[in-house]
């Protein structure tokens, strides 16, 4: 049924329809004072994703000619689960966007990307897809088990062609990557990583790099903090429909979100400033959970909403939200914002180097993967928010007498 529909509503054009990003407002914690700051704008713009498009709710992303909508021939459905979907199409080595590329999804072809490299599909039911990408003078890439869900938002695509060779990547293999966890550091390197966690001290709250080196598609690339930090958000959690489905309210799934954020954030700075799994190289985190999960292919609405909440203006000056380790008024340090997918009820485990990381209770709110058992607890983190906690609470329960500390980007 899906095939039928997407070969119907080839080149349908869609009316335009504004959509702005709510605007919410967040207290902020930070040497003992607190300061109430207006958040929901994009800090950093990329050439995927604007402010524009972020405040048009991706309602007008691409040219028209790059843009088809199925809802014509949905009209003898009654199904409002649609989704918003684009993305662009770029050179897996140059980053270059590809013009006139083809994107098949389930065998059918739907819509070919304009002169910018951009596409939109409008309405396309939600659900899981095959997608294929093609264009002159590369080899076809495939992008299996990739869903879209009205319930994310619109969901952004960025898919790689390579001359070379045919690219090919599976979401779920990506997703179920070593369980859904930040990964002990190996046997040969956990002598430097005791090492590493030895309480620093600091007097003061550190700055911390917008500048971000990953390891992904065998490159080393550059992005900016927001973005790889709203990437691993949206390859760390299920969707927001798994969650509502266990009972969460839409401001639950948001509390739990920015609660994901925060600690991906934490583990990120704990990579570049104390330890990374990746020491010697140009890089400090990798794209597999052996740091934490970061597939660009696919982000969501959703993941950026609640990303936008920890990157912010304050004083004039671009900050973001850590979890650090404060055992006194006076003191300040890193943690290994560790986590993992679920406890099976067990809780979680204390650490030998890592006072932040306390053996405490925890009840999943469904089975999961598993994983180490250090940190936050990601099925037990959904529980807590179903019962009512904000995000800080959920972080603070599972990172012991720590605070949500305000660092300026450098």
């Amino acid at each position: 049924m899906k095939k039928r529909i997407i070969s119907l509503a080839i080149a349908v054009m869609f009316g335009c329809s504004i959509y702005t990003s709510a605007i919410t407002t967040y207290a902020e914690e930070a040497c003992g004072e607190t300061d109430t700051v207006s958040k929901g704008t994009l800090l950093y713009e990329t050439e995927v994703i604007t402010q524009k498009d972020y405040d048009e709710g991706f309602q007008n992303y691409a040219l028209s000619a790059a843009t088809v909508d199925l809802a014509v021939s949905m009209h003898t459905f009654s199904n409002n689960n649609l989704a918003n979907v684009v993305g662009v199409v770029r050179d897996y080595d140059t980053e270059a966007f590809i013009p006139n590329a083809t994107i098949s999804v389930d065998g059918e072809v739907a819509v070919i990307t304009g002169e910018d490299g951009r596409f939109q599909i409008k309405n396309l039911p939600s659900g899981t897809y095959d997608w294929e990408i093609n264009a002159a003078g590369y080899f076809a890439a495939n992008y299996s088990n990739y869903d879209v869900d009205s319930a994310d938002g619109t969901t952004i695509f960025t898919f790689y062609i390579n001359d070379d060779f045919s690219v090919s990547q599976d979401r779920e293999e990506i997703m179920h990557d070593i369980g859904g966890q930040t990964v002990l550091p190996s046997i040969i390197d956990r002598g430097n990583f005791a090492t590493s966690s030895v309480a620093r001290a600091m007097s003061s709250v550190p700055d911390v790099s917008n500048s971000i080196a990953v390891y992904y598609n065998n490159q080393t690339k550059t992005v900016d903090r927001e973005t790889y930090i709203y990437t691993v958000l949206s390859s760390e959690l299920y969707g927001k429909s798994y969650y509502t489905g266990k009972g969460l309210t839409s401001t639950q799934v948001s509390e739990l979100y920015e609660a994901q954020a925060v600690a991906a954030n934490t583990f990120l700075e704990y990579a570049l400033s104390v330890y990374s799994n990746h020491s010697g190289k140009d890089y400090k985190v990798c794209s597999s959970s052996c740091c934490q999960v970061y597939d660009p292919t696919k982000v969501t609405e959703e993941a950026i909403d609640a990303t936008a909440n920890i990157f912010y203006t304050s004083g004039g000056k671009s900050k973001t939200d850590i979890v650090m380790y404060k055992p006194s008024s006076t003191t300040y340090d890193y943690i290994w914002g560790a986590f993992f997918s679920s406890c099976s009820g067990n809780g979680t485990k204390d650490h030998s180097t890592q006072p932040a990381l306390k053996a405490v209770s925890c009840t999943d709110i469904a089975t999961g993967a598993g994983g180490h058992r250090y940190g936050l607890c990601q099925m037990g983190a959904a529980l807590r928010a179903k019962n009512g906690d904000s995000a800080s609470n959920i972080l603070l329960y599972y990172y012991t007498d720590c605070r949500i500390i305000s660092c300026t980007l450098k």
